[in-house]
């Protein structure tokens, strides 16, 4: 995918689900690296979920009071793109990718029926030229994918059943990013 202006929002319709592609133009990035780092200084001990290597924290950052103002936020989004007022956000959790760290294939959920799905999302704070592409499979297992290049501030929101992979950061510098679930 080429390069996004942060101009306007887009959905993209991608096999055929939509994927939310919007920029928090106003997010103040050194305010939440700055939260980032100081939450795994209480909380240093990293989690292994899809994580193959790197820091990922348990999924209860959303009760944090340093992202009490994100999860606001996050949930506007979400009423932005879905309509759903009562859908709110249910897990949130920090990944670090340090050189050669990536997330391998994975979804947010075990339900398949786009009748009962929600929406997972990811916002990025910090994306050094390649630090690896979001690639998002399709659900049907035909074939596809669906490549996106994080930027700063960029939020992506998508149906929880969506296989996706986050490639190997090839930077030398942390590729950080947030993820997150509604309810």
């Amino acid at each position: 995918m080429t390069k996004q202006e942060n101009n306007n929002p887009k959905i993209v319709n991608i096999f055929p689900i939509n994927l939310y592609i919007d920029f928090i133009k106003n997010l103040p990035l050194e305010d939440y690296l700055s939260k980032v780092y100081n939450y795994i200084k209480e909380y240093p001990t990293s989690v292994a979920v899809s994580n193959q290597g790197g820091y990922q924290s348990n999924s209860e950052v959303h009760f944090h009071p340093y992202f009490s103002s994100l999860v606001k936020l996050l949930n506007e989004y979400n009423y932005k793109f879905t309509g759903n007022p009562n859908s709110k956000i249910s897990s949130m959790w920090i990944n670090i990718s340090k050189y050669g760290n990536y997330n391998s294939l994975h979804v947010h959920t075990e339900s398949t029926n786009p009748s009962t799905f929600q929406q997972s999302g990811v916002l990025y704070l910090k994306t050094p030229l390649n630090s690896g592409d979001i690639e998002f499979h399709n659900p049907s297992h035909i074939s596809g994918f669906f490549n996106v290049t994080p930027q700063e501030r960029m939020i992506l929101i998508f149906p929880q059943f969506v296989p996706h992979f986050v490639a190997p950061n090839l930077s030398q510098e942390d590729r950080i990013s947030i993820a997150f679930n509604y309810e």
